[in-house]
C-alpha cells in the first residue's frame, strides 16, 4: 500500500467520525485535484464480480495498484503448490487497477483484481 493512500484512509476515518459527531471538527471539502472515477457499466457497482478466479491456489499478481491495463492483458496467475499454472487471469477491459488481492492463497470464486475505466494512476 502506498503511504499516501494510508494517509487518505486515515483522514477519511477522522472525517467520518467528525461528520457523525464522534470527534470535534467538520468535514473538509474535497481537494481541488481529487480524481473521481465513475463506471457506468452494467453491474459495475458489484466489484466482487470482476477478476474472479475459477480455481483455487496461489495468486501471483502481474500488475500493481493503479497500473493502467489493456483488455486481454495478463493480471496474474493462479498456481498450485508446485508452481504449475492453473489459471491465467486477464483483464476484460481497458482501465486502471483499483483493487488487487495481496494474500496469495485464493479459492474458486474469489475476486482478485478490479479494473475501473481510466487512463492512469492518480497524481499525488
Amino acid at each position: 500500500m502506498h503511504p499516501q493512500d494510508i494517509k487518505l484512509y486515515a483522514d477519511g476515518v477522522r472525517n467520518l467520525l467528525a461528520h457523525l459527531g464522534l470527534r470535534p471538527g467538520g468535514s473538509p471539502p474535497p481537494p481541488d485535484d481529487q480524481v473521481v472515477i465513475e463506471d457506468t457499466e452494467q453491474g459495475s457497482s458489484n466489484i466482487q464480480h470482476q477478476g474472479v478466479t475459477p480455481v483455487g491456489g496461489l495468486f501471483h499478481a502481474s500488475v500493481d495498484l493503479y497500473d493502467a491495463v489493456s483488455k486481454g492483458q495478463l493480471l496474474g496467475t493462479i498456481v498450485d503448490l508446485f508452481g504449475n499454472v492453473l489459471h491465467e487471469l486477464r483483464s476484460t477491459k481497458d482501465g486502471v487497477v483499483i483493487t488487487i488481492r495481496h494474500v496469495p492463497r485464493v479459492q474458486a470464486g474469489d475476486a482478485l483484481v478490479n479494473i475501473a475505466p481510466g487512463a492512469g494512476p492518480p497524481e499525488y
